[in-house]
């Protein structure tokens, strides 16, 4: 069963230290506003590539491993016991 990363509050926390509206963290990262307002109510779990792009945007380094990026973007209470 997969284990669902809720990041909301998180990504809401990056994209506000980085003085960014919705509309510019999606601009930057090349998603529609929509996704970011979905992500940050936890409407929705963000596909790898979105969480890749929104770290890109955030200026934070995604070149490790997944469980890496998720805990250095996100800081998630919940990782998959795979990573």
């Amino acid at each position: 069963m997969p284990t669902v990363v809720y990041i909301g509050e998180k990504l809401r926390e990056a994209r506000t230290r980085r003085l960014l509206t919705q509309e510019e963290l999606a601009e930057k990262a090349s998603v529609s506003a929509a996704t970011i307002v979905n992500a940050e109510r936890n409407n929705q779990e963000p596909h790898f590539r979105t969480i890749r792009k929104l770290a890109k945007a955030l200026d934070i380094d995604h070149s490790g491993h997944c469980s890496r990026l998720l805990e250095l973007l996100f800081s998630p209470r919940i990782l998959p016991d795979i990573f």
